[in-house]
């Protein structure tokens, strides 16, 4: 098990613990949206103590697990024991491999269901490969809730002179955007993963939750439309 922090609310129906990730300068968060009913979806699920699993039932019934991309599913399978009736999402992408790891219930691209639509909707982002990520809205907090499709990290907070070159190198480092890797090695379709970025700036968001970094919380919108040179 990796060290973590406390489960933090950041608005109405959601929270955010972040953790260490294999001593990595990278880090990592797990999000818990919930549904009007408090019904509880867990992205980027990894493993808790006996008595965080209790702070997290407390706040209502774990009914979703998702994998948000390929790259995030190292610690679901823990958690999908943890909660047997929930739902397990995965990208299909990684759908044969994650079935080898443990129980699935569908993949993200054709299986959200519709009665929590309403109030949190999946994106499978178009245009992508290797990482197949959805972004996820939020209604009620009024957040985005991504992956590794954008970054918010600074230069100090990465360990060494040679890793905050080779970051910056990749536009990790430098603020909140894409890094370089995405726009070049995870897409293969500019257009199309243009068409997926023009439908979240249609959403009426505020926050914006990615994996590493810091989030933002306030003028979301405006800052995705300027890293995406919309």
């Amino acid at each position: 098990m990796q060290n973590y922090g406390e489960l933090k609310q950041l608005g109405s129906g959601i929270w955010v613990r972040d953790g260490e990730w294999y001593a990595s300068s990278f880090r990592r968060r797990m999000t818990v949206m919930a549904l009007p009913n408090y019904d509880l979806i867990v992205h980027n699920a990894f493993i808790l103590k006996n008595e965080d699993i209790s702070r997290l039932c407390s706040l209502g019934t774990v009914v979703g697990i998702v994998m948000p991309n390929a790259l995030h599913g190292d610690e679901i399978g823990w958690m999908v024991a943890k909660f047997p009736q929930a739902r397990v999402l995965v990208p299909s992408a990684a759908l044969k491999k994650a079935k080898v790891k443990h129980r699935v219930t569908g993949c993200l691209e054709r299986d959200w269901p519709e009665e929590w639509s309403s109030s949190i909707v999946c994106l499978p982002v178009e245009g992508l490969r290797m990482i197949h990520e959805s972004a996820f809205y939020h209604k009620a907090s009024r957040s985005l809730v991504l992956t590794d499709l954008v970054f918010n990290m600074k230069a100090e907070d990465f360990k060494t002179p040679i890793e905050r070159k080779i970051m910056s190198w990749n536009r990790v480092g430098t603020g909140f955007g894409p890094s370089r890797l995405c726009d070049s090695l995870f897409t293969k379709d500019m257009g199309a993963r243009r068409r997926s970025i023009a439908t979240m700036l249609s959403w009426d968001f505020d926050r914006v939750i990615m994996s590493h970094g810091q989030v933002l919380e306030s003028g979301g919108k405006a800052t995705m439309e300027k890293a995406f040179n919309f």
